[in-house]
């Protein structure tokens, strides 16, 4: 486990308010991210971990547990020495146990780019678990295939009471809960839910979605998301139970419950996603696909325009954004000058 120790200054209106202290790790190892994750409880630091990028086989769960209000960022696929990145990094649960499990207070947690598989939870959370009293909450780019839950959540139960929640390019698959299959957010502020793919899981439960469910005191602005094709007892790929809007999103199937504030430009529709002949582990869209170019582009007003999708490709390369996880980029070639 390499790690280095750094000063970052916070700098408002033109002056020096504190100086912060940041953790950064790089780990290559369950023993070594594991004691990253112990070591961020309470060294009273800002903590930045990077995951190499591989296959991490777990036979207990990842846990880190902080009444710390500070800044705990995970971010898998570095290359050697972490200089780069270059993949995902896959915690493997082995149908035995939940990979990662988070509780804080305040501060904020983002994770990115990690792939989450073959979990399980006899309770919430079949790949991923993260509870906030008043935390900001990043989950951006990270794949969940293959978990389980009994109760909520099957790839991932994700919460913050008074804290917001940014869920944006991910990809959620083949995940099975005893309640909701796919996700289970909730928020007390603003959230937005922004360009994931939730495609084919199952919910055990007649009156929970298969795919998304959204839910807390807060709102959410759910845009540019392909939810579709979530088996479930009672049909449904999508809830909200918490206020929420719509926009430019393809969704198979809306279960009544909270009414939105808007639903703009929603699409319910086959999203012919391109040809996959073996196990698929991505769920690009076909360049024939209705989803391409037919997303909503303020969605992203908060984000870098320069940001990349979970295949590394820019997100930004047609007339408009794509809708789901993944961004069509044969649109570059279509001027006839393919390589």
């Amino acid at each position: 486990m390499q790690t280095s120790r750094l000063l970052a200054v916070l700098l408002g209106l033109g002056t020096v308010q504190q100086a912060v202290a940041a953790t950064i790790t790089c780990v290559d190892s369950v023993a070594t991210l594991q004691a990253a994750l112990s070591a961020a409880e309470n060294n009273a630091d800002d903590d930045y971990i990077n995951v190499h990028w591989g296959v991490y086989s777990l036979n207990s769960e990842l846990l880190h547990s902080s009444s710390e209000s500070r800044i705990l960022a995970i971010q898998g696929g570095w290359d050697d020495g972490c200089n780069a990145v270059i993949g995902n990094s896959l915690l493997d649960g082995n149908d035995a146990v939940r990979p990662l499990s988070i509780f804080v207070t305040g501060g904020s947690v983002s994770i990115r780019r990690m792939y989450f598989a073959d979990g399980f939870a006899n309770g919430a959370g079949g790949g991923l678990q993260v509870v906030g009293t008043s935390a900001n909450i990043i989950l951006d780019k990270n794949r969940f295939s293959g978990n389980r839950s009994t109760s909520s959540g099957g790839a991932a139960q994700v919460s913050t009471g008074t804290g917001r929640l940014f869920a944006v390019g991910n990809l959620v698959v083949q995940n099975r809960g005893g309640a909701v299959g796919g996700l289970n957010l909730g928020a007390g502020g603003d959230s937005l839910v922004l360009n994931n793919t939730i495609f084919s899981n199952i919910t055990d439960s007649p009156t929970s979605p298969a795919g998304l469910l959204v839910q807390g005191s807060g709102s959410f602005d759910v845009a540019n998301n392909i939810i579709w094709g979530n088996a479930s007892a009672g049909g449904a790929d999508f809830r909200g139970d918490a206020a929420h809007g719509r926009r430019n999103n393809d969704i198979g199937f809306v279960a009544n419950s909270t009414p939105p504030d808007y639903v703009l430009d929603e699409l319910s529709v086959d999203p012919e996603f391109a040809e996959c002949p073996f196990f698929c582990t991505d769920w690009d869209l076909d360049p024939a696909s209705p989803l391409v170019d037919a997303g909503n582009d303020e969605a992203w007003a908060d984000f870098n325009p320069g940001e990349l999708d979970l295949l590394f490709r820019p997100r930004f390369s047609g007339a408009h954004v794509d809708i789901g996880a993944y961004e069509n980029n044969d649109l570059l070639f279509a001027d006839g000058f393919d390589p």
